[in-house]
């Protein structure tokens, strides 16, 4: 059984949710978002969007924790709104999509980063980082909460120094950030919607904190990490992409992957850019740990659906094997905006069906009051968002097919 000095606090809950945002989306995205949007203001925009659908989706899974405190996330949530049978599946779908893809993507982008002017094989270097992690989180809690703070007080204090340098040099490509007309056709444009996609998956994993639920202190403490979490990388996120534009230029990032690396070599020159890309490769590191410890959590609470309980334990080894396997699966066979765009698509889905449910569980519990005006306002914000952005996806998908 877990010792209650074992517990996780704020720390420990903040610093699963920032190594689960901060990873391959910010790092990786802008590349693919500049080919369609090819103007800095809805850009950023874009991000900012971004963070007020995060803090809309942590307000409804507040709520949501309240009807059902219980760790396993989306999971556990859908089982009790929809039924066992639909958490099965859902179960699964975050597991593969929600875990183990996120978790060979960062992988991925930690042997480009790591090896960008080398040829080493990039899909065994990914599969020896996700080998050596889950080994690492297979010890105890302590040694997961003790890898995941260390690891995401390093990624904070890497990216503000980077952050603080490139707002030292200033808008180095000459790039217009302040709105202009052009800007409002393009917020309306097919392309920036799609663009959504990627934002919403580099804001993935806002929620991390449900999946481990018993295993954080107090509740309060999982209501604070929620929204501190979310402020935070929402300010990160804005500021690290105004200087990956200011200090490279659109044309420069457009269909990039490594555009950290760019971005860096453009501020330190090309030699301490190049350590930055070290760096940055290593930043990856904690999210893979976050989704590791998150994700296994989540196949537990799967067993134990199907089996109806289970015995305590501390740490689920079986479950950390199983998201590896999977994970390593998905280094060997997909490629990597592949996995990106179906894992963003896939994910932001479930979140809806699961916000969807409050007003589900409203209804039963016959109690107006049970729901306030403001949960309801972010609730119905957060579907929205995500609703007509893949809307568009779908749309677009469509069009080029016929």
């Amino acid at each position: 059984m877990i010792k209650k000095q074992e517990k996780v606090g704020l720390m420990g809950s903040i610093s699963l949710i920032v190594a689960n945002m901060v990873g391959t989306g910010v790092f990786t995205s802008l590349g693919f978002q500049l080919k369609g949007v090819t103007s800095a203001f809805p850009i950023m925009l874009l991000w900012f969007i971004g963070g007020v659908t995060a803090f809309c989706g942590a307000v409804s899974y507040r709520q949501l924790i309240r009807y059902f405190p219980d760790s396993g996330g989306e999971t556990y949530f859908v089982s009790q709104l929809y039924g066992r049978k639909a958490s099965y599946l859902t179960g699964i779908i975050s597991l593969i999509f929600g875990f183990a893809a996120p978790i060979a993507l960062s992988a991925l982008a930690f042997a480009n980063y790591m090896f960008s002017n080398s040829s080493p094989d990039k899909t065994m270097v990914a599969s020896i980082l996700v080998i050596g992690i889950s080994m690492a989180h297979s010890v105890n809690i302590g040694t997961s909460t003790i890898l995941q703070s260390v690891s995401s007080v390093f990624k904070i204090l890497i990216l503000v120094g980077f952050i603080c340098c490139g707002l030292w040099i200033g808008n180095r490509s000459g790039i217009a950030t302040l709105p202009h007309k052009q800007d409002l056709e393009t917020i309306f444009s097919v392309p920036y919607m799609l663009s959504f996609i990627y934002v919403h998956y580099a804001y993935s994993g806002w929620n991390a904190s449900i999946y481990i639920f018993r295993e954080i202190r107090q509740e309060a403490v999982l209501y604070r990490s929620l929204f501190l979490s979310v402020t935070i990388v929402t300010l990160l996120y804005l500021l690290l992409n105004f200087v990956f534009l200011t200090s490279s230029g659109i044309q420069e990032l457009q269909g990039v992957v490594q555009v950290g690396e760019v971005a860096a070599k453009n501020i330190l020159g090309n030699k301490f850019g190049a350590l930055f890309s070290y760096l940055i490769a290593l930043l990856l590191v904690s999210g893979i740990s976050a989704m590791v410890w998150a994700g296994s959590r989540v196949s537990m609470k799967m067993e134990e659906l199907l089996k109806g309980s289970l015995l305590p334990q501390e740490v689920p080894r079986k479950h950390i094997v199983i998201l590896a396997c999977i994970s390593l699966l998905f280094i060997w066979i997909a490629s990597f905006e592949l996995i990106l765009a179906i894992t963003s698509v896939i994910l932001s889905l479930c979140s809806v069906a699961v916000v969807f449910g409050l007003f589900i569980q409203d209804k039963r519990l016959g109690n107006p009051s049970s729901l306030s005006r403001f949960v309801k306002i972010c609730a119905i914000s957060y579907c929205l968002v995500i609703g007509l952005s893949n809307t568009y996806l779908f749309y677009s998908a469509l069009k080029s097919f016929l």
